[in-house]
């Protein structure tokens, strides 16, 4: 496979150097497309460290959006958070971390946990 210095795909613009490589785009918000995603960065290491980030999200109707970030120190080690939802049906929040053969996730439906603050706060 040829890798090329810089990239632009699916409303991405990548460079790769070494096998170290970056890409941050727009995505959809671009190329009008939204299985392109939304905001998003990325970058790795030829040794298999990676990390990446980003946002997305619509107002048809109601509004919707979703919020990630991971990281891979090497395929048996990393973390990953998510935290998504629209206006009309809540949201939902989740998390994993694994390591050394175990994983520890975490899910929240975060619409109870907004009401349950908004009454604590009241």
């Amino acid at each position: 496979m040829k890798f090329r210095l810089l990239t632009f795909r699916d409303g991405k613009f990548g460079v790769n150097f070494g096998g170290y490589h970056a890409e941050a785009g727009l995505g959809g918000l671009l190329t009008g497309n939204a299985a392109h995603g939304g905001l998003s960065a990325s970058a790795g290491t030829p040794f298999g460290q990676r990390a990446g980030a980003g946002l997305g999200g619509s107002v048809d109707g109601n509004a919707a959006g979703l919020l990630y970030a991971g990281a891979e120190a090497n395929p048996q080690t990393g973390a990953g958070v998510i935290l998504g939802g629209d206006t009309g049906k809540g949201g939902y929040a989740g998390s994993q971390a694994f390591a050394g053969g175990r994983t520890v996730a975490s899910t929240k439906n975060t619409l109870s946990l907004v009401l349950t603050t908004i009454k604590r706060i009241r």
